[in-house]
């Protein structure tokens, strides 16, 4: 992931990197307590699920909007980037009951690791749920498409956070989806641009 210098000087950028990082952002839904029905059906679910969606798309931070929602509930979860972190540590973590295991960037995973994580998950007392670029076979959560108005709604509040006004408008989300190809994170850089081009234009 590019990333956008934090800011010397007294003016914030809401659009660098600390700030839209999938960690730092609350997934946006056009339907209301979305998270929460998603986090619902996947710790009733007896089987692994999975997110599926393209590059970009914000499903990353879907993964850690739900485990920050498990946790508020009282229930551990714990994020893993498959093929950067030992698989020890994710066996222990899918093997623990009633904690839940995001498995995100799978196709990361080697076929040997992929297949032990499989025969893992469909035994564990815990909840497993995969973050992937393509179908894995699982039970599917969500597919997430492009969604235009979440996208404009992130970028607002980014701007209303810092106490900007819309520097960046709902127009200007439109025609940077349309040139990023709907690649959300693609878009949120290209934002860090266009705000920067603006704002000290207009000082």
């Amino acid at each position: 992931m590019p990333t956008k210098p934090a800011s010397n000087g007294q003016q914030i950028n809401p659009f660098e990197t600390r700030w839209i990082r999938p960690i730092a952002l609350d997934y946006i839904s056009s339907e209301n307590q979305y998270v929460s029905r998603l986090l619902d059906l996947v710790l009733s679910s007896d089987k692994p699920m999975q997110i599926v969606g393209m590059h970009g798309i914000g499903k990353t931070t879907l993964a850690f909007s739900l485990c920050r929602e498990a946790i508020h509930r009282g229930t551990e979860a714990q994020h893993f980037r498959c093929g950067r972190q030992p698989f020890h540590e994710i066996r222990k973590s899918i093997e623990t009951p009633a904690k839940l295991t995001v498995l995100d960037e799978y196709e990361q995973f080697s076929m040997w690791n992929k297949f032990r994580s499989r025969r893992m998950a469909a035994r564990s007392p815990g909840k497993v749920l995969v973050i992937t670029h393509q179908n894995q076979r699982f039970p599917t959560l969500v597919h997430l498409k492009p969604n235009p108005e979440a996208m404009k709604s992130v970028v607002k509040r980014l701007q209303l956070k810092h106490d900007y006004g819309e520097v960046i408008h709902p127009s200007d989300v439109e025609t940077l989806m349309a040139e990023h190809e709907n690649d959300c994170r693609e878009v949120l850089f290209a934002c860090y641009d266009l705000f920067h081009q603006r704002y000290k234009k207009n000082r």
